[in-house]
Parts: structure tokens; sequence; C-alpha cells
């Protein structure tokens, strides 16, 4: 067993090192093997795993430069069923030859062996398929780099991509982004229906994560409608759910600032046919029943919950 683990090892580092130097060799025609991402951020170039990160399409891993995967992926034959089966259409002679020995029923399925069949299945599942530069892709890219600057308080930031060909099967891509000036947090303004939500706001106001002179950024109002989510059922607002918040944002005749009101509507529901709003309300515990059996060890207490 250990001596054909090894035959098989040796096998496949000769085969890759021998196609090393062919890694676009299952490209098609008129396609490009994507070799590199380039970003380039106002100017200068752009390193960050984080920002490389918001790229839809990346080239193949690579181990030291090495893409061993991607040669592992270029051994395998997808057709080898069709290549056995020809070897002996173009030579009966070995078809008999081989028949002597083994039935013909063998012969068929020793192309379904793993020396035949197994090894090019287990290249191609261990392997890496060619990334081929997708311009759907690039453009998809480019949204998602302007979409992260923006969520960052970069609302004029531009994109641009460019692909430049290495060879007639290689091609690296190129993503220019001018982010502009950042947008800052100059007014925090809220508009709260209920009187109760108003006030227990108010109450851990200074706890905020929107706060004037940071920039802004959507992380940050994400993490504020948790808060005030978590803060208001803590406090027995049961009913309140996320959707009730919104941030409306205002940066007309503002340079380089943004004005934030908040805004939580009242309590929504339905009555029949239509939709009806009131304050919302906390709920307190009003009493506690205790029901005891014979046996002191059964214990069993009822909590009744009703609005203030």
């Amino acid at each position: 067993m250990r001596n054909t683990i090894t035959k098989i090892s040796l096998f496949i580092l000769i085969g890759i090192l021998i196609s090393g130097c062919a890694s676009e060799k299952k490209v098609p025609n008129g396609k490009k093997l994507l070799t590199k991402n380039e970003i380039q951020v106002n100017t200068k170039k752009e390193k960050r795993e984080l920002i490389h990160n918001q790229l839809y399409q990346k080239p193949n891993s690579d181990i030291l430069g090495y893409h061993f995967r991607l040669n592992l992926y270029n051994l395998a034959k997808p057709k080898h069923d069709s290549i056995y089966k020809a070897k002996f259409i173009a030579n009966p002679e070995k078809y008999k030859r081989k028949s002597k020995w083994l039935s013909a029923k063998q012969v068929n399925r020793l192309g379904e062996s793993f020396w035949y069949a197994g090894i090019h299945e287990f290249l191609m599942k261990s392997g890496e398929a060619p990334v081929i530069i997708d311009e759907k892709s690039t453009k998809k890219s480019t949204a998602l780099l302007k979409s992260y600057y923006f969520n960052n308080g970069f609302f004029n930031t531009k994109t641009k991509y460019e692909i430049d060909s290495i060879s007639a099967k290689k091609a690296k891509i190129k993503y220019t982004v001018n982010t502009g000036n950042a947008f800052f947090i100059d007014s925090l303004q809220t508009k709260i229906l209920s009187p109760e939500l108003d006030s227990l706001y108010n109450s851990k106001k200074t706890s905020s994560l929107i706060k004037t002179g940071n920039q802004f950024k959507s992380e940050d109002f994400k993490g504020e409608i948790d808060r005030i989510t978590s803060h208001f059922r803590n406090n027995g607002i049961y009913l309140f759910q996320q959707n009730y918040i919104n941030f409306e944002y205002d940066t007309i005749n503002k340079k380089n600032k943004v004005g934030i009101e908040l805004k939580i509507n009242d309590y929504s529901y339905r009555e029949g046919d239509s939709t009806k709003t009131k304050p919302f309300k906390a709920y307190k515990i009003s009493e506690v029943n205790i029901y005891t059996d014979y046996k002191a060890s059964k214990t069993k207490s009822e909590k009744k919950i009703q609005q203030k």
C-alpha cells in the first residue's frame, strides 16, 4: 500500500514539474487566464487583504508563487473514458492480447479503474480549474469596491478597471479607485414618536455609536440599530423590532459633511383589512402565582405579563 502511494505521489510530482510552464493549458482560445489583480487607491498601490477580498474574481491559489492546484487540474484528462476506448479501437490487436489473460468484460471495466479513470477524477477534484477573466465579474468587482468605500464615508468614489494582456492566454486586471474626500457626521437629530421609547433612548443616549465628528461608517449604523433594539427590549418593549428604526442622511449644501436624523415609528398592527398604529408601551410583571402539589420538590410558577 505504501509503495503504491509513493508511486502515485511521484507520478503526480513529475507531471506537475513537466506541466509547470503550461498553466494556460486548458484556457480556451480567445480567453485569458487571470494571473493577478492590482488595486490602486488614490495613486497608491493597495495590498491589504481586506480590500482585495472585495473583488469578485481572484487568480488561482498558489504556494510561494507556484500554482500547485491549477497544475494538478491541468494533468487530468476530462475525456479519459473515450481515450481508453480509442486506444483499443485504433489497435484491435492490443485488445485481443489483453483479452487473452483478461475477459472481455474485465478489459472494458479496466477503463473505469483508478489508473485510467480514478486518477483523472482525483486530479480534477483535488485541483483547481483555471480562473478565466470574465468582464461581467470584473464589473461586479468595481461595483463592490465602490460600495465598500461608499459604506466607509467616501460618497464620491469612482472606480474603473483595465485588462492588461501578458500573453495570448494570460492577463492581469488593474483596478483604479479615486475615493474623493471622506464625509463626517456634523449633526444627529431624533424623531421618536412613542414617548416611552423617546425616554428610554435619551436615558442611554451617551452610549450611541453615532457621534458628531465621526467619519460616516455603515457598520456604526448597523451596530446602533442592534444597540437600540436590545436596550428597548431589555426594558419591557417586547414587541419592538429593528425595522421600526430608520436613518435619513442629508448632504445638501454640506461640504464633506452629513446630517443624520434617527426616526423610530409607532407600533404597527393589522386590524381587519386595515393597518393601524399606536405608541409602544413597556410591559411589566403584574403578579406571580405559585401553585404547589403535595410534593415539596415539585413547584412551578406562572408569570402574568400586562401593559402598564
